[in-house]
């Protein structure tokens, strides 16, 4: 499946089941993040297109006007997307 990182615009295959954010600095995009528990916000992303499930709750992101943000330590791969980092400027 395809992970596309904005502004990047980077296209990354991965496998479902991935955490987004081991995903993220597997393939060095720049994140900040912290706790990697989902207490401290520090790695929130912006889904743009597609599916991710976040620890205790699916998220189904259809088109650009539902909100989307998810921690990217708390969110698992499940079917093509694009999330938005939020730290990178561009």
């Amino acid at each position: 499946m395809e992970l596309v990182v904005q502004p990047l615009g980077r296209k990354l295959n991965v496998e479902p089941g991935t955490n987004l954010l081991a995903t993220l600095r597997e393939h060095l995009i720049p994140i900040s993040y912290s706790c990697t528990a989902g207490r401290c916000g520090t790695c929130r992303c912006k889904v743009t297109k597609g599916e991710v499930k976040e620890m205790g709750r699916e998220s189904k992101i259809t088109h650009p006007d539902d909100e989307g943000y998810v921690l990217a330590c708390m969110s698992i791969l499940t079917g093509d997307c694009a999330a938005k980092n939020l730290q990178i400027q561009h």
